[in-house]
């Protein structure tokens, strides 16, 4: 029985054991990996929700400063379109 446990056992006691750490090596690295994993999705996230945010102020932003380029573009049509009338109107009263 001696013999047999020496010559057959123990070598697949070790194999088994050297199998079973492994595995556990494996699993713990799995584990590892997978809260790394969650981190680096995690600060994903925050990565664009952060440039969504500034995304979204400078649309407003820039929507605010074409929104005032175009009134005051309004504005000076409005002013030339009066003093053309006005020069018309002199032409007219110049020719009378």
């Amino acid at each position: 029985m001696m013999a047999l446990n020496k010559i057959y056992y123990s070598p697949l006691g070790k194999f088994m054991d050297e199998g079973d750490a492994n595995i556990r090596e494996k699993l713990g690295s799995m584990k590892d990996t997978s809260v790394e994993v969650k981190q680096l999705e995690e600060q994903g996230v925050a990565i664009m929700r952060a440039a969504r945010v500034k995304i979204s102020v400078a649309l407003s932003k820039m929507k605010k400063e074409t929104q005032v380029e175009v009134e005051v573009e309004v504005k000076l049509a409005k002013g030339r379109k009066k003093v053309e009338a006005e020069l018309q109107e002199a032409l007219g009263k110049l020719k009378e």
